[in-house]
């Protein structure tokens, strides 16, 4: 799960939290929406910043970040799409 303050969750783009989100689920592994928001909301994060975390999900959706798990029945279901992730990979000491 992400480690920010909840207010910063809130103000924080779509993109930008997006992008924290995204970095989340391809460390953490957990490609379920819904255990991803609910893991939100029994943590820190309700209210606007939960709405914020659903938010940037439906972002990563929209820009085809992910997408609906083919093998999972449920439309929560996730995984990465195949595009590159050089916008929001970090990047190396190199600069690369």
């Amino acid at each position: 799960m992400i480690d920010l303050d909840s207010q910063r969750v809130i103000k924080m783009t779509p993109a930008e939290l997006g992008a924290v989100v995204l970095r989340d689920l391809v460390v953490g592994g957990d490609w379920s929406q819904w255990n991803y928001i609910n893991e939100a909301q029994q943590g820190r994060y309700r209210g606007e910043a939960a709405n914020a975390i659903s938010g940037a999900l439906g972002w990563l959706t929209g820009q085809g970040l992910i997408a609906h798990d083919p093998r999972n029945g449920s439309s929560w279901g996730a995984v990465r799409s195949s595009l590159p992730l050089k916008a929001i990979a970090p990047r190396d000491k190199a600069g690369g």
